[in-house]
């Protein structure tokens, strides 16, 4: 089971941290702010192991900026990056070895050009 925490402005909008807790694991799930009621700031979240899963932030209400994934066991899993709520830019995706198995273009939110899958014998490790 999970509480979250919100904090709360003078208008009942969210402001502040917003958190949630995993009581069965006792750690942090999520963690985001707010900024009378518009998302802002960095965003994280963790595996039940306490390995961070995702970062990545808001601007203005919209995700910014670069993404990082991770697998469970801490390998990069997924890097990208956004610019106003929309994926910008290369995706790249690795496998639980850190070798590169997937590159996707996109454009405005749109995928551009898709990678093909990589064997094992090609990939390269994350840099």
């Amino acid at each position: 089971m999970a509480i979250s925490v919100v904090c709360l402005d003078e208008h009942d909008r969210p402001h502040g941290p917003l958190m949630t807790w995993d009581q069965k694991f006792k750690q942090i799930q999520t963690l985001g702010f707010a900024d009378h009621g518009v998302l802002k700031g960095p965003n994280l979240a963790w595996y039940p192991n306490g390995q961070l899963w995702q970062s990545f932030a808001f601007v203005n209400g919209k995700a910014d900026g670069q993404l990082t994934m991770w697998h469970p066991t801490g390998e990069v899993q997924v890097r990208a990056f956004w610019r106003a709520g929309e994926l910008d830019g290369v995706w790249e995706q690795y496998d639980k070895s850190g070798h590169l198995r997937r590159l996707t273009r996109f454009a405005n939110g749109k995928v551009v050009r898709d990678g093909v899958s990589r064997t094992s014998a090609d990939a390269q490790p994350t840099p």
